[in-house]
């Protein structure tokens, strides 16, 4: 069997996405720990303790952000999790429906500029469960990590 080599490329947008994603929550992640106070000045009825989980939020979109970077497919699912809770908790503190349903945009676009591209996303998470499981033993793991299937049955060096 011939090896092919695919390589990833991550294209413009989700690359302009991911760029976007990472300065706009490290700025909220400063907004939301060094000036809470324009935060409950904002929406009153946010009680201060929501105000540091929105910024620990924050910093873990940044984390998500690097990880679909690096092709880790378990983070976009995070970042639809991120997107719910957004939405929930900008209903919680009265931005309105039309403003929390604006919220869902950047899981849309997500969505949009991965799509084609999820066969060349890691799913680490997994193959560890299966290896802590002992359903799969470590070298047959080994092995999933170097190679991946595509649709057509052929095998692409990651």
């Amino acid at each position: 069997m011939v090896k092919m080599i695919e390589e990833k490329k991550r294209g413009f947008w989700l690359t302009v996405f991911l760029v976007f994603m990472m300065v706009i929550n490290l700025l909220f992640v400063f907004v939301y720990f060094l000036n809470p106070d324009m935060i409950i000045t904002a929406f009153p009825k946010i009680p201060f303790g929501v105000v540091y989980l929105l910024g620990g939020v924050s910093l873990f979109n940044v984390f998500l952000a690097i990880s679909i970077w690096m092709w880790k497919k378990i983070a976009i699912y995070g970042f639809y999790v991120v997107v719910i809770f957004g939405f929930l908790m900008n209903l919680y503190i009265g931005v309105g429906l039309i403003g929390s349903l604006s919220g869902l945009i950047g899981g849309i676009i997500l969505f949009l500029v991965t799509k084609n591209k999820m066969q060349l996303f890691c799913i680490i998470f997994l193959l560890v469960s299966l290896m802590l499981s002992g359903t799969v033993n470590r070298s047959r793991i080994a092995h999933a990590f170097a190679f991946e299937m595509t649709d057509n049955n052929q095998r692409h060096l990651l």
